[in-house]
This record gives structure tokens, sequence and C-alpha cells, in this order.
């Protein structure tokens, strides 16, 4: 069965949400996982798709249509929504 992940982003640093996307985090403390370099690791797979945008460029987008438009100027504005659909891997075999 497929989880869906709804994330309300009030932050208005919207690559913070690319790099939780792209990047392993602790499932306990949301803190992105380090090597001993202190470098991020990614995640073994991850698939990412826009509707009406590219998906690594999503955060300047965001930045420019808000600009435009005078929209989330306040702190305590929902500035974007985002999706995450996880896939139990046992879906795959069962169907079968």
């Amino acid at each position: 069965m497929a989880i869906l992940k709804h994330i309300a982003n009030k932050n208005a640093e919207y690559g913070d949400i690319k790099r939780y996307l792209i990047f392993q985090h602790d499932k306990y403390t949301g803190n992105p996982i380090l090597d001993e370099n202190g470098r991020k690791f990614f995640r073994e797979k991850y698939y990412l798709e826009g509707i009406d945008c590219d998906p690594f460029t999503f955060d300047i987008e965001c930045k420019e249509l808000n600009a435009y438009n005078h929209k989330n100027k306040n702190y305590d504005e929902i500035k974007s929504h985002h999706y995450i659909i996880s896939f139990d891997p046992k879906d795959n075999t069962e169907t079968d």
C-alpha cells in the first residue's frame, strides 16, 4: 500500500525541501545523515516530478513566482505544498 505524505512548507528557503527529498535523513530527528567528512548521503532511489515546474529549479521558480504575484511575504504563510508518495516494495511482488 502506498503512503502519501503532505508537507505544508512555511520555510522561505524552498531549497530545504529539495534537499530533504534527495538526501538521506534520520527518521527520528529529521537531520541529514553525514559521512565522516560531513557530506550528505544521497537516497538510494528517489523520483522527483514537477507539475508546471522543473523539480531541480523549483526553489528559484517559487521565489520568482511569489515576487511576481506579490505573495508569501509574511513568515506565517504557507509557501508551498509537497506530496511524497512512498510505495511498499512488497506491492510489486503481491500483484504478480
